[in-house]
């Protein structure tokens, strides 16, 4: 299974450990957390470190979790999240925005460093595209930081 996966990510045999990508869906719908929760779950390479539904909790969840992948609404209550920013996200994170409404109709999209974009309603193979994609430049960033 792991040999399938470092061929279908273009990763030469025996270049890497397996690893586990941590997440977080930022997400006010239960329907839509309930997606993605059923997409992370079904691979392995993904871990659910949590759940927000408001952006007052996303600086504080963010910073404790440290995820490596964002699951991004565009659009969640803002409650009581003073001056914070889609923008202060962390730059290591990597972000997949996965919304009704593309991004390109998005007023602050510019906030948003090389975000990847999933419009909903989201199917199994799109995700697992878009998700090896992801990983892919993860783990070239991670062999270019070591050399």
């Amino acid at each position: 299974m792991i040999l399938d996966k470092q061929r279908r990510l273009g990763i030469p045999n025996g270049s890497i450990h397996y690893r586990v990508f941590g997440c977080l869906i930022v997400e006010n719908e239960p329907f839509s957390i309930e997606m993605i929760k059923d997409l992370v779950a079904s691979r392995k390479d993904l871990k659910l470190l949590g759940v927000v539904t408001e952006m007052e909790q996303l600086a504080k969840v963010v910073q404790s979790l440290k995820p490596d992948i964002i699951f991004l609404d565009l659009i969640i209550p803002l409650g009581n999240c003073g001056d914070f920013h889609f923008g202060m996200l962390p730059q290591e994170s990597s972000i997949v925005v996965v919304s009704a409404i593309p991004l390109s109709h998005y007023q602050k999209r510019d906030l948003l460093t090389n975000p990847r974009e999933l419009c909903k309603p989201v199917s199994f193979e799109r995700f697992n595209r878009c998700l090896d994609d992801v990983i892919r430049e993860r783990l070239g960033q991670q062999h270019d930081s070591r050399n």
